[in-house]
């Protein structure tokens, strides 16, 4: 009988021993599901210089009140030796009823051709609470900021004249008679 004790007091130290290796890491499992995921996107991952490109970076899951990610501010790290920071001013963190910021976006324009990482990190004080980055490719050229128009306008602008297409239609309207 004492033998059937001393292997059930065994059993229940190793299950305990194991309980408390698995809890801790079962926790941070529960915890992680519940977690926002951030990621980022650009408008166009190829473009040439010059071009203003949108990144957004969103947080998608995880609980609306998610303390860790209350009020963070958004640094970009556009690795061209460049950084912006929007830092946000927030009432106190009260779970249940505080409300994390999901859509962190940014327009920015490179000036040299390359291969550019651009890294958004959704800091705490100092401390990265998360960080998600995505490749965009720059080629050189020149990058026009304005749309394209269609508009017989444009063309006096450039030395046409509006009356020699309004010719050349007609010419073509009666030689094709």
């Amino acid at each position: 009988m004492r033998r059937v004790a001393n292997c059930r007091s065994v059993a229940a130290s190793v299950a305990i021993v194991l309980l408390a290796a698995f809890l801790p890491y079962h926790t941070e499992l529960l915890a992680q599901e519940d977690r926002p995921e951030l990621r980022l996107r650009a408008s166009s991952n190829l473009a040439f210089s010059g071009t203003e490109i949108s990144f957004t970076g969103l947080l998608r899951g995880g609980a609306d009140d998610y303390e860790e990610f209350y009020c963070v501010s958004a640094e970009w790290d556009w690795d061209d030796g460049t950084r912006s920071e929007s830092i946000l001013d927030c009432d106190p963190y009260e779970p249940g009823s505080s409300e994390i910021r999901r859509r962190f976006s940014r327009r920015h324009s490179f000036d040299n051709g390359g291969r550019y990482e651009v890294r958004l990190n959704l800091k705490r004080g100092n401390d990265i609470v998360d960080s998600a980055r995505t490749n965009v490719t720059i080629r050189i050229g020149a990058a026009s900021r304005e749309p394209a128009s269609s508009s017989p306008l444009k063309e006096l602008s450039t030395g046409a004249s509006i009356f020699s297409g309004i010719y050349a239609a007609a010419f073509f309207f009666f030689a094709s008679d």
